[in-house]
Formats: C-alpha cells, sequence, structure tokens
C-alpha cells in the first residue's frame, strides 16, 4: 500500500488501475477501500486485464496501475515491477480418479489425459506453452 500511495495524489482525482477479474476481487478492492478512505476525493477506475501483458496501457498512460497474474517479473527499463505473491499451479482431480493415489505425478504423466482448462486468452494456456 505505501508504495503506491503516491499514485493517489489527491490533486489527481483519479487512479485507472487495470486488474484481472480475480484480483479486482479481493486485493483491488481492499486496496481502493483504504486509499479511498485516506483520500476520499480521488475516483478510482478498474479496467478488467485482457491477454496482453499492461505493458503498453502503462506506456500510454491509459492506465497509472496494474495488477495482474503474470508469468514473471520481465525486466523492462520504463516500467517499476514487483511480485507480490507466488502462486502454484496445481492438478485437481475427484476422490475416484486413479491419478489421486499416485504420490508423485509430472506434467508429462498427464499430457495423454482429459483436460478442463480454462479459455484461450487467458493466464493458464500461456503458462502451459511457456513451460512455467
Amino acid at each position: 500500500m505505501k508504495d503506491i500511495e503516491f499514485l493517489s495524489d489527491p490533486n489527481a482525482r483519479e487512479l485507472r488501475i487495470l486488474a484481472n477479474p480475480s484480483l479486482s476481487e479481493g486485493i483491488v478492492a481492499i486496496g481502493i477501500d483504504r486509499l479511498s478512505r485516506r483520500y476520499p476525493s480521488v475516483v478510482f477506475q478498474v479496467a478488467p486485464a485482457g491477454t496482453q501483458k499492461p505493458y503498453d496501457e502503462l506506456r500510454e498512460w491509459r492506465i497509472e496501475l496494474a495488477i495482474a497474474r503474470m508469468p514473471g517479473v520481465v525486466a523492462e527499463d520504463d516500467i517499476d515491477q514487483h511480485a507480490l505473491f507466488e502462486e502454484p499451479l496445481v492438478v485437481v482431480a475427484g476422490t475416484d480418479n486413479p491419478w489421486v493415489r499416485r504420490r508423485r505425478i509430472t506434467l508429462a504423466d498427464l499430457v495423454n489425459e482429459p483436460w478442463t482448462w480454462a479459455a484461450s486468452g487467458t493466464m493458464f494456456p500461456f503458462l502451459a506453452a511457456s513451460g512455467l
């Protein structure tokens, strides 16, 4: 919170934030609540993050802050980035699934199994394709 308080300059009156929907309902909502108590005249606008990295949005000043799931912090000379937390990618199976009895499973073991996968354009297919 302290690192982004400077973005809530009361003279600016508006803070445009790009965020993934799941983050908007959690960490972003909490941050807005705290900042709006301190700076009640600031208007917060939250736009849903798309499939592309938010760098262009930041560089063209369409937003001032982006909070998004990224496959890692990528060095960008003109953008200050910080990882807030690490979140593991997990596989979930029903109790009657034969994979539940296995102690050690690799992604290669599951490659030919039927999957329910996130929609194209979301972060998860990108992570799988990049080998992360």
